[in-house]
């Protein structure tokens, strides 16, 4: 039977498995919000959910609405972040022109080799 490499950061067990790591965050969010180096998130903090938030703002990600297929269509931090959150269930390896540490990060975490039985049964779940 064939077994991905790499699970889907799209599963929310994966996904908090992934951003849990602060600096992966930090990394991606600065890159999906599009922010000047002047604003950048430098920290964060985590905050009970029961939290009220003003001031709130939402950046939605369309994943069917990126086309870039080939890792050598990638021309920003942007496009390896969505290409990664697209296709890395489709790959046996990381792709080598990745230029930021914290991606290549994100594919290690993200590689069923890295997980235990419990944490895959959960994502399974």
């Amino acid at each position: 039977m064939y077994r991905a490499k790499y699970l889907s950061p799209t599963n929310d067990v994966s996904s908090n498995k992934v951003f849990s790591h602060p600096t992966i965050l930090k990394h991606f969010l600065n890159t999906i919000f599009r922010l000047p180096e002047e604003e950048k998130i430098v920290s964060l903090e985590y905050l009970s959910p029961r939290t009220s938030f003003k001031n709130l703002s939402y950046v939605l990600v369309n994943l069917d609405l990126f086309k870039k297929e080939k890792e050598e269509e990638l021309e920003s931090l942007e496009d390896q972040w969505l290409y990664y959150m697209k296709y890395v269930e489709k790959f046996q390896k990381c792709p080598k022109n990745l230029t930021e540490e914290e991606i290549k990060r994100a594919y290690d975490i993200i590689a069923q080799a890295n997980w235990d039985q419990g944490e895959f049964d959960e994502y399974i779940k």
